[in-house]
This record gives structure tokens, C-alpha cells and sequence, in this order.
């Protein structure tokens, strides 16, 4: 409901309005005065942009006070050659001030100050180039400022909302830019440092934006991740290619550009854009300079006095504090390649490819013997690891070598002068000879060669041939490095027969035999190898016969399936067939010790059984020697003994035995009510199962034949199950 007041204003309103309308039809028919109005142009007198805070400042006369009506996409940012950007950034209240027609402060928005840093970034090289008057002693401020500043800005028609003509090429200046001022970097800590001018607060610093250059064509790229603090502690990836960077300390001169100190040898940095945040622009101008503390190259340590190393052995005694690859080359390696051998830490003078270059096609150590190139793998004083390369002339049989290390960055150690004498002279030979041993898979090996006294005798199988070792090896550390595999060193003295040998070609055909010093190095050497005559093969021993079956007692040999065809049994001019081949094992399942044959007929005692060594499935020992084809005389087996031992009567509480062994027989033994111990005041009684070993029978055994002391026996004739019965165990 509208008020008093309400109706009273409005009535005043319309009694308003209809004057106004009769005063306008009145001039209408006024003849006018004047025929135009003037309106006083816009002029912009400077215009900064701060690229920190994104604030772009403008200042004339008669700029428009109404800011809503101010369209910056009228307004174009070049650097007065051809590259230009223009302005998105929509004006409000909310990014813009004006509070006189002298002056407008507009906050751009994020895409443009991106945009615009970049921008100015990529216009840095109009500054390097040395035209316009920019000299190597103009100041980073000074490219910026209203005096020199390459860039301008052109105001279009109608950016401030009026029919002012455009506004062409207008110079503007830069401020707030974050720049490089120095940097330091300490080799220990690994820390670089940066010091700059407008860095922002709380930005993050950006590694992969930042380049070390060492003034000439070597550079490298940061990869460490952003840090927020100025300090960055570079990852050891950096590190380590750091070094191959700074190859000194630094001294200090004065540089005209920074004010501060430049330094020499000269190590600079460059930035690229965004290295401090997303508006900072990257590197104008002469590059920051770096200054380099604690820095030494790559130390090597070797040993204490001139060692003599044999070939085949491992290089010991050197250690390193860098990760590199350590040379061993002789002197004149040393002096071809321009190291100073006259100084124990010469500058650099020689390169990784060129000492690759002289330890070409070098192959592991242990290759042993003749390689004319050797490198293996050495522990450093921490936990990296570097390789060891060297060279050494085969036609010599000593020669001296001096050790150098190049680091994974590529820069020279100090070199280790006269290291090393290495050793490549083959041992002599012993005089030794192998023949048959008396025992199944044994040699005897004799040697008549005057043993030094306190040098030992050793031996060693292999799979492969073995090379001459160099007289002085080592023997503790031969099995490490010695082709094919790793070797075992057996003692043993002449005449000794020797076990585990073997003619086969898949197994152990070698014998290696030395002559060692007290200290286990090589003081003569032969190289058996190991035919079947000089290895006393496995055979069959003895044959039984009883009945249909013939027993066959072995030395130790391997389960295998050999064919009941191998074997051929004669009673005087009749063959006998065998139906059945059957192994008795050796206490184990891969080797026994004898073989029964089942016949279709009794043998007779005397028969003949021939074995015939088949193509395959013939029978041979562990060590792969067969057992060649033989005949052999069947003979009766022994009847076996009427004591069984071992069965101790039950006493209260005791443990029940369970097997036993006698001459001729093993036996297994069961009590009535298996208990796990006798129990008072219980008789107990105990089945006894005999079986006969090879050779022994029980033929011949009679009704209650066999006895157990402290029992009363009964067994059947010709059996071998035994019933023992115990009297009561006491209460």
C-alpha cells in the first residue's frame, strides 16, 4: 500500500514532466547558436607493467573516470619488431582503480599474466643481440625502464570507451622481473644456492629450468626435483654430472654487468621461463655466474708399495672415492696419452674414450691367461662401485703399470704411478703321471718331481680343459676367477688314489694337479686328462646262486634300467633265462649294490652268468664310468647265523628297538601291542623279520633254528620270521 508521502511525489512528478514536454516543443522552433560541441582527447603519458603482482599502470590526461566502459582487448603489448600480444583480461570493479582522469590500475587476469611473462620472456633475445643501444654494461633494470625498454603498447580506438583516436607504439616499461643475481654451489654438500631480485614469496623453485654451462661447449640440464627454498640440494644424478662440469674451485673478478662477483674458471647458469614460478622470465644478458666450493676430483688410492700382480688374479690394494672407471696402463700408455706422470694429481689431460680406446675389446678378468685386455669390478671406499680396465703387453712377462681413474662425469683422477708389476709368466711344469686305482672310480696319481720343502700337493676336476696358471697365483682366489667353474682344491701326496673321477666327457675328465707354495700359490702345474685306462672302473664282484635266484654283489653303482638281455646265466651247455632284473638298493634310492635275477630254472653251483655291456642302460658308478663286460663262476651263498643280536630284553619304561643288523642279515622287529615304552607288570612278544644281504641265504635253516638271548624262539624252517617271547617286566 503506497503512503501519503508516496501519492504526494508522485503527483509532483507528472506536473514535472508535463512543463518539461511544453519547454521542449518550444526550442524546437529556437533557431540554435552554436553548431558543434568539442570533446578533449585521451593522452597516455607512461605505462608500467609489474609483472609481479600483474598490475598494468596507466597515466595521462583526460582518461576515462567511468571504468566499466574499459575494453583492454583493445589494447596490443609488442616488443617493436614483430611480435605482439593482446589483452584478454575483462575490466570490473573488482580489477580495477581510477580515481582520477590522470591514472587507471588494472589487475590482469592469471592467463594473462602467464601469458604476458612468457611473452616478454621470449623477447629477451631482441635484448642479447647488441642492437638498440644495449651494451654488455647496461643492468637488467635498465633493459626494463622507460629510457630503454624495447617493449611498447598500442591503444586501439575505443579502448577507453570514447571516440579518442588510437594511440600507436607507446613505450612501457617493466618492473618487478625476477632475475638471477649469483649463485654458489658447494661439491660436499651438493647444495646449489641461488640469489635473485623480485623472487616472489613462497614460490617453488624449478631444477629442470635451470642449465650450468662451463663457459665453453659443456652444459648441463638440471633433473632434481622443485624445491621451495633458494638452497636446492641437488639429487646425486646431479651430482655426479655436476662434476664432470667443475672441474676446479673458483676465483673472483669483478663483473660489470651484475655488480657482483663473476668468477674464473667461469661457470654460469641460465634459467629458462618459469624457473621461479609461472612469471618469472628467464636469463637476459650475460649469464648468472657460479661460484664453486670444495671441489676436488676423483682420489685414488693404490697400494702402499709396488705390488706384483700375477695374471689370472684380481687386481687388489686399489680403492677410489668416486664412481669411475679405474685404468691400469703402463707408463708409456701414460705418457702417449699426455697424463704428467711427474705429478701425483696432474690437471686433466686425457679423455674415458680415449683409455676406452686403449683397453679396446677388453674381456673379463676372468678370462684369465692371454686376454690382452682385462677389467673386473672393485669395491670403493663407499657403496658405489666403479670397473678397473687394463692393458699389458703379452710378448712381456713383467711389465709396470701406473693406475688412473676417469669418474662417471668424466674427469681425470690423480695418477698412481708404478702400482703395479704385473706378472704373466706360466708356471712350470710338474712331472706327473695318472694310472688305475685299485677301488671302483679311482686314479692314482704319481708324482716325480721334487716337491720344494713346505710346498704341498692339490688337486682340482673339471668339466673342461684347464688353462696354464701364472706361477704365483693364488689359489685361494683361482675358483672365483677360473674358467669353467668355480674349483675345489683337494690335498693329497704322491701315490695317493684318488675318488670321483671320471672318463666320461659330461663330468669331470680333468685333473688338474699343482704344486703349492705354504701360501697356496702356484708353483708348478700338469694337466691330466683322465681316459678309461686310467680309471679303475666299476665291476661285479661275486654271483650267488640259490635256486631261481642269482644274486650279482656290485661295487656302488647308479639305479638304472638295464635289460634283462644283458645278462646270460649257462648251467654247463644249457642257457638259463632271465625273467626278471631286479636292484637291492645301498641304503638309498640312487645307488646299490647288488642285482638279483630271477631264472625260469634252479642254477646250479658253478654256472656261468655273462653281463654284456648294452649301447644304453648299462650299468655304471655316480661319476659316469661303466662297468665293462665280464663273466663271472656262480657260487653258493652262506647260510646265515642262528644268533640274532641287538634284541635287548624289555625292562620297565624302556624304548622297544625296532631294527637290528648281523652278519649276513638286517632285521626289522614289531611287539605285540606297539608300545612306545614297555609298561610293568606286561609280558611282551617280538616278531622278528630276517633278511639275508648278498651273498648270505636261508636255505638251510631249520625249525626253531635261530635264537635271541633272554627269549623263547621259534621260527619256521627256511623262514626267516622269528617270534621271540619276553617274560613279564617287573612291577
Amino acid at each position: 500500500m503506497k503512503s501519503r508521502r508516496d501519492n504526494v511525489m508522485l503527483k509532483r512528478l507528472k506536473k514535472l514532466l508535463a512543463v518539461t514536454l511544453v519547454s521542449a516543443m518550444s526550442l524546437a522552433n529556437i533557431v540554435p547558436v552554436f553548431a558543434t560541441t568539442t570533446t578533449t582527447p585521451t593522452v597516455v603519458t607512461s605505462t608500467t607493467y609489474d609483472v609481479g603482482t600483474g598490475k598494468l599502470n596507466i597515466k595521462g590526461t583526460n582518461l576515462l573516470s567511468d571504468k566499466a566502459n574499459l575494453n583492454l582487448k583493445g589494447v596490443i603489448i609488442s616488443d617493436g619488431l614483430d611480435n605482439s600480444y593482446t589483452l584478454t583480461t575483462p575490466v570490473s570493479t573488482k580489477n580495477s582503480t581510477s580515481t582520477t582522469t590522470t591514472a587507471i590500475t588494472v589487475a590482469l587476469n592469471a592467463a594473462d599474466m602467464t601469458a604476458l611473462a612468457k611473452f616478454l620472456d621470449n623477447c629477451t633475445s631482441y635484448n642479447d643481440d647488441g642492437s638498440g643501444g644495449y651494451t654488455a654494461t647496461t643492468t637488467r633494470s635498465a633493459i626494463y625502464s622507460n629510457a630503454n625498454s624495447p617493449y611498447l603498447i598500442t591503444f586501439l580506438k575505443g579502448w577507453d570507451g570514447t571516440s579518442s583516436p588510437s594511440l600507436a607504439n607507446q613505450t612501457m616499461s617493466v618492473s618487478d622481473v625476477a632475475g638471477l643475481s649469483s649463485a654458489s654451489y658447494d661439491c660436499t654438500s651438493g647444495t646449489l644456492t641461488i640469489k635473485g631480485t623480485n623472487l616472489q614469496t613462497g614460490a617453488s623453485f624449478l631444477p629442470k629450468d635451470l642449465t650450468i654451462t662451463d663457459g665453453a661447449n659443456n652444459s648441463y640440464t638440471l633433473t632434481s626435483p622443485k624445491s621451495s627454498t633458494s638452497a636446492i640440494v641437488l639429487s646425486k644424478t646431479d651430482q655426479i654430472a655436476l662434476k664432470g662440469i667443475f672441474t676446479s674451485n673458483t676465483t673472483t673478478v669483478t663483473d660489470p654487468d651484475f655488480g657482483t662477483k663473476s668468477l674464473q674458471p667461469a661457470f654460469f647458469l641460465n634459467a629458462a621461463f618459469g624457473w621461479a614460478g609461472p612469471t618469472s622470465i628467464g636469463t637476459v644478458l650475460p649469464t648468472c655466474p657460479i661460484s664453486v666450493a670444495n671441489y676436488k676430483p676423483p682420489v685414488v688410492t693404490g697400494p702402499t708399495a709396488q705390488k706384483t700382480v700375477v695374471i689370472g688374479s684380481p687386481l687388489t690394494g686399489i680403492s677410489t672415492d668416486t664412481p669411475g672407471t679405474i685404468y691400469v696402463i703402463t707408463t708409456s700408455s701414460a705418457i702417449n696419452l699426455g697424463i704428467d706422470t711427474t705429478s701425483t694429481i696432474p690437471p686433466t689431460s686425457t679423455t674415458k674414450a680415449a683409455l676406452d680406446l686403449l683397453v679396446k675389446n677388453g674381456t673379463a678378468l676372468s678370462a684369465v691367461a692371454t686376454a690382452k685386455n682385462l677389467k673386473v669390478s672393485i669395491p670403493t671406499k663407499g657403496t658405489a662401485k666403479v670397473s678397473i680396465a687394463f692393458n699389458f703387453a703379452t710378448t712381456k712377462a713383467t711389465d709396470n703399470y701406473d693406475v688412473v681413474e676417469i669418474s662417471d662425469a668424466g674427469v681425470q683422477s690423480n695418477l698412481v704411478k708404478n702400482a703395479f708389476t704385473i706378472n704373466n709368466v706360466a708356471a712350470p711344469a710338474l712331472t706327473a703321471a695318472a694310472t688305475a686305482g685299485s677301488a671302483s672310480g679311482t686314479t692314482v696319481v704319481n708324482v716325480t718331481s721334487t716337491i720344494a720343502t713346505g710346498d704341498v700337493l692339490a688337486y682340482e676336476f673339471s668339466t673342461a680343459t684347464i688353462a696354464t696358471p701364472k706361477i704365483g697365483l693364488q689359489t685361494t682366489t683361482f675358483a672365483a676367477i677360473a674358467a669353467p667353474k668355480a674349483l675345489t682344491f683337494y690335498s693329497f701326496k704322491s701315490g695317493d688314489s684318488i675318488s670321483g673321477v671320471a672318463s666320461s666327457a659330461t663330468t669331470d675328465k680333468y685333473l688338474g694337479i699343482y704344486e703349492l707354495s705354504a701360501t697356496g700359490t702356484v708353483v708348478k702345474f700338469k694337466l691330466l686328462t683322465l681316459t678309461a685306462a686310467k680309471i679303475k672302473p666299476p665291476t661285479i664282484k661275486t654271483a650267488y646262486v640259490d635256486g631261481t635266484k642269482l644274486t650279482l654283489v656290485t661295487d656302488a653303482l647308479n639305479t638304472a634300467d638295464v635289460p634283462s638281455g644283458a645278462f646270460k646265466v649257462k648251467n654247463g651247455t644249457a642257457n638259463d633265462a632271465v625273467t626278471n632284473v631286479a636292484f637291492v638298493p645301498n641304503g638309498n634310492a640312487t645307488t646299490f649294490t647288488a642285482i638279483t635275477l630271477t631264472l625260469t630254472t634252479p642254477g646250479a653251483i658253478g654256472c656261468s652268468v655273462k653281463y654284456t655291456k648294452p649301447s644304453t642302460g648299462y650299468l655304471q658308478d655316480s661319476a659316469g664310468n661303466a662297468v665293462a663286460t665280464q663273466t663271472l663262476t656262480a657260487i653258493a651263498p652262506t647260510a646265515i647265523t642262528a644268533a640274532i643280536t641287538g634284541v635287548t630284553v624289555p625292562v620297565t619304561g624302556e624304548t622297544p628297538v625296532t631294527t637290528t643288523t648281523g652278519t649276513g642279515y638286517t632285521a626289522t622287529i614289531t611287539w605285540n601291542t606297539s608300545p612306545a615304552t614297555f609298561a610293568a607288570s606286561t609280558a611282551y612278544t617280538a616278531t622278528i623279520t630276517i633278511t639275508p644281504s648278498p651273498g648270505y641265504t636261508l636255505s638251510g635253516v631249520t625249525k626253531n633254528f635261530f635264537t635271541v638271548s633272554g627269549a623263547t624262539e621259534s621260527n619256521d624252517a627256511a623262514s626267516g620270521v622269528v617270534t621271540a617271547v619276553f617274560t613279564a617286566t617287573g612291577s
